[in-house]
């Protein structure tokens, strides 16, 4: 089983749980599911939990940013997961936790946040804000809504 929710940075909808998720035991009564950072299991054999949903702890004690690119990047993790299980083998792909999110800074400006987030300590580097990491995030922006919805 998969339970998942994102959101996109023009306001899609809000970041978090549904209430049949809170509803289902997995997020323990907390705001968030609790998950394995490598494998994206819940607390439950065989659940997985990807994107906004999850509390995924960095080993500074912070969160993995709520981005998109993290919710692709679990949900192809978890996707490899439940094939192999399928397909009579034992599951080996994890999430690396590598990516980047951009991050407005207003006046048409933008920085970019990339790194090995789950690295021991995270690898996170912050860029200064320019217009071309602007026009960058526009471009992911509409090259991600093509990919995911065909617009």
């Amino acid at each position: 089983m998969l339970v998942g929710r994102s959101t996109c940075s023009w306001g899609c909808r809000p970041i978090g749980p549904r209430r049949v998720v809170a509803q289902s035991g997995l997020t323990g009564g907390g705001p968030w599911v609790k998950v394995d950072p490598r494998t994206l299991e819940t607390g439950q054999p065989g659940v997985y939990a990807i994107g906004d949903v999850t509390a995924l702890p960095l080993a500074n004690g912070q969160m993995l940013p709520k981005a998109g690119a993290f919710a692709q990047a679990q949900g192809e993790a978890v996707a490899a997961r439940i094939a192999s299980t399928f397909g009579g083998s034992e599951p080996t792909a994890t999430f690396a936790g590598d990516g980047a999110c951009f991050l407005e800074t207003g006046g048409g400006t933008a920085a970019m946040v990339t790194g090995g987030f789950l690295a021991d300590p995270p690898a996170v580097r912050l860029t200064d804000p320019s217009p071309e990491h602007f026009a960058a995030k526009r471009a992911f922006e509409r090259e991600r809504l093509a990919a995911w919805f065909g617009h």
